[in-house]
């Protein structure tokens, strides 16, 4: 993936890193210009399976080497706004980029469940109603 380049019909960059000073970590997220839906599944593929890709790519370049070693590999990264690179850890990145993924495909579940739940509360004998407040409160309401 290019982090550098503008490659969407927005021509804006996809992700964007920030680094933290009392972590001394890099974080990185989705630009504010999109949403998860504007990725292509392509995108979305990717990085589902980037922790992987790293891990295999590292490991073919550098046979000789840890397999594990790749999270310490550095990689040039220049935020929009600034004229200086730096030296990310690859580990950070991926971790970053992956968890993207995994934060909205985790919603997406909770949506489905919810949307389940729903359907399954509201549909009785197949006819569905709407949902309504709990009446029973006003069964033994003292007159």
């Amino acid at each position: 993936m290019n982090l550098h380049h503008p490659r969407t019909s927005k021509k804006a960059v996809l992700f964007i890193g920030d680094y933290d000073t009392e972590t001394e970590r890099w974080y990185f997220g989705l630009n504010e210009v999109f949403k998860w839906d504007d990725l292509s599944p392509e995108t979305k593929t990717r990085l589902r399976l980037l922790p992987e890709q790293a891990e295999n790519a590292f490991a073919q370049k550098y046979p000789r080497r840890l397999s594990s070693e790749w999270r310490q590999k550095t990689q040039k990264y220049r935020r929009g706004s600034d004229l200086r690179s730096y030296q990310v850890p690859l580990g950070h990145l991926v971790d970053g980029l992956h968890s993207i993924y995994l934060d909205n495909v985790e919603v997406q579940q909770q949506a489905r469940v919810l949307a389940h739940n729903w359907h399954a509360c509201t549909a009785i004998d197949n006819h569905y109603r709407p949902l309504t407040p709990h009446a029973s409160f006003n069964v033994y309401r003292a007159y």
